[in-house]
């Protein structure tokens, strides 16, 4: 399935910012997916994230991510991303040449943050060669240097496995580090 053309990102603000909490109650209410406890808490607390990004088609929001800031310096981006296209998501894989509603938020949040230490993450190992995929797939495509961290990094203050993941990024970065084994030793 290929995605919809003439699509348009923007960054939320004020003219489209009731768009999107209209969606996020429109999921609470329907979305049955693995994410759907994430609705309620984003509904009361969306403004805590630095700043959202809105994919629009036609007058549809149909993905939508945000950028975390975790130091003056250090900045998750794609976080509580969202795609509202109906596909087969993981199982898919990395499609290198495909450009998806995710990567032209990340095109924006890459300019918009450019003078932040970057990275995305993923929630468990099984995971890390789909985010290794993803490092090659902006290299290639935005001609970036990303490369999967060794270890877990904590991205989130809570001690539960949902909040060591692995990461990819350009440069070291200043968060909690656990190695695999231990992680493995405490969760698995």
């Amino acid at each position: 399935m290929t995605y919809p053309t003439n699509l348009k990102v923007y960054r939320m603000d004020f003219t489209n910012e009731y768009i999107f909490v209209d969606k996020l109650k429109e999921l609470k209410q329907t979305d049955a997916s693995k994410n759907k406890d994430w609705w309620p808490n984003l509904i009361e607390n969306y403004k805590r994230y630095d700043q959202w990004y809105l994919v629009f088609h036609k007058e549809e929001i149909i993905s939508f991510s945000c950028v975390q800031l975790f130091s003056k310096s250090t900045a998750r981006l794609a976080t509580r991303l969202w795609n509202g296209v109906k596909k087969k998501g993981l199982e898919r894989g990395v499609i290198l040449n495909e450009i998806s509603p995710a990567m032209l938020m990340i095109k924006m949040q890459l300019e918009d943050y450019k003078d932040y230490n970057v990275f995305f993450s993923m929630q468990l190992l099984n995971r890390r060669k789909h985010l290794e995929m993803f490092a090659e797939k902006l290299n290639i495509k935005l001609g970036r240097s990303f490369k999967l961290n060794d270890g877990m990094y904590q991205t989130c203050p809570y001690d539960s496995i949902n909040c060591w993941q692995s990461t990819i990024s350009e440069k070291e970065l200043n968060l909690p580090e656990m190695p695999i084994e231990e992680w493995k030793e405490k969760y698995v």
